[in-house]
């Protein structure tokens, strides 16, 4: 990326001698600039001009379509041809490995983690604890590593489906995760806080809670396999806002973790998976270990009760990410002032005759009865091989995936 970013500065001298050139031949006033954008595309900001874009890279296939002359672009850009048209215009495309070149091992001290044996997830995320991309201790030499985002990180946004995402972290078959972060304004996704983060719906998980099958993503009754409320809901968001962009996404696993975990001592209540290992033991995991919750399109990978590749995150993946149970936490970037649902089952009784989901309630992991309604952040993985044509990360200038 160095030797871009002197390319660039290079260039600048080139742009604004263009510039000149259009202002001097068209007659006309510009207000124009140049600008480095994500220190990877030259921008033109086209002002009050008579041209229409709107955003720096529109602006920049812009004036290369109108003025460039088929000079050729910079070198590092791949040039793209446009239909139609003697123009082209020129992108530098950036790989998921390009962004994760920067992870460090989460089991070791390092200059946000000051514990020597590594992030300790009995605590939230802080400067101490995590701040930063991990590569997950036990997958580093799998044929893809798990890496995940964790604490008050601001350059992991993505600009998607027209929608603005934040990367969770990576899959063991080279995907990205992505959690919804609500609508972009002028190609920036700067909304961080509140409901504009989510869908605009609130939902219950399930509208029946008297009976332990009310815990499932989808749940079989009496004999009819049935879609929860919530997977209802996310199905026709994804129907009428997704359908056309499937082909980016992969088939991955989203865990509804249903394995029972223990018992209460008088067996009046049943605890899970996830009440297991976040509550009693502080551990989380990204494994899935029965078949049945392992939610999927195809039943090749997983248990194929899918109808779009699209899911919930788990509360093992929020604790990685810096939340804890029952723990404040209004720094990492999965916080965001308001309440949404996860995909983890904890309990069925708990001293009422009630089914329990984890949500997030302004940071804090917990669980809550199935019919109560929360807000609805639904999860996405890109497949491997996606790359991002623009933008550095950050909520002003999210990557870009077209």
């Amino acid at each position: 990326m160095n030797r871009v970013k002197k390319l660039l500065h290079r260039n600048i001298k080139l742009i604004i001698a263009l510039l000149l050139f259009i202002v001097i031949s068209a007659g006309v006033t510009y207000s124009a600039s140049t600008y480095l954008y994500n220190s990877n595309v030259i921008g033109y900001d086209n002002g009050n001009s008579g041209l229409n874009a709107t955003d720096v890279q529109s602006a920049l296939d812009e004036l290369y379509n109108t003025y460039a002359n088929n000079t050729g672009c910079p070198e590092g850009y791949t040039q793209y041809s446009l239909s139609g048209s003697d123009g082209f215009k020129c992108i530098i495309t950036m790989g998921i490995s390009d962004i994760l070149s920067d992870a460090v091992m989460d089991n070791i001290a390092s200059t946000y983690v000051t514990n020597s044996t590594g992030i300790k997830f009995s605590a939230i995320s802080s400067d101490t604890n995590g701040k930063g991309l991990y590569i997950l201790s036990g997958t580093e030499n799998n044929a893809y590593p798990i890496y995940y985002y964790r604490g008050a990180v601001t350059n992991n946004n993505v600009l998607f489906a027209n929608f603005c995402w934040k990367i969770v972290r990576t899959t063991d078959t080279g995907g990205v995760k992505l959690i919804y972060n609500g609508l972009p304004a002028s190609g920036k996704c700067t909304n961080t806080t509140g409901t504009s983060t989510m869908l605009s719906t609130t939902t219950a998980f399930n509208t029946n809670y008297d009976n332990k099958i009310y815990i499932g993503y989808t749940y079989n009754n009496n004999g009819t396999n049935t879609n929860s409320t919530i997977k209802t809901v996310i199905d026709n968001w994804y129907a009428s806002n997704m359908k056309s962009y499937t082909s980016y996404l992969e088939d991955t696993i989203w865990c509804n973790d249903r394995r029972v975990s223990s018992t209460s001592p008088s067996g009046n209540t049943i605890y899970y998976g996830a009440f297991g290992r976040l509550i009693d033991n502080n551990q989380p995991s990204l494994n899935c270990s029965q078949a049945s919750d392992r939610y999927t399109v195809s039943s090749a990978n997983g248990n194929g009760l899918l109808t779009y590749p699209v899911g919930l995150l788990t509360a093992d993946e929020l604790v990685y990410a810096g939340g804890k149970y029952n723990t404040s936490n209004n720094t990492y970037y999965l916080y965001n002032g308001a309440s949404f649902w996860l995909g983890s089952p904890l309990d069925f009784g708990n001293g009422y005759v009630r089914a329990r989901v984890a949500y997030v309630a302004s940071g804090l992991l917990n669980g809550y009865t199935v019919r109560d309604t929360f807000s609805v952040r639904p999860a996405v993985s890109l497949k491997n091989g996606i790359v991002f044509t623009g933008g550095d990360g950050t909520s002003v200038s999210p990557y870009v995936v077209e």
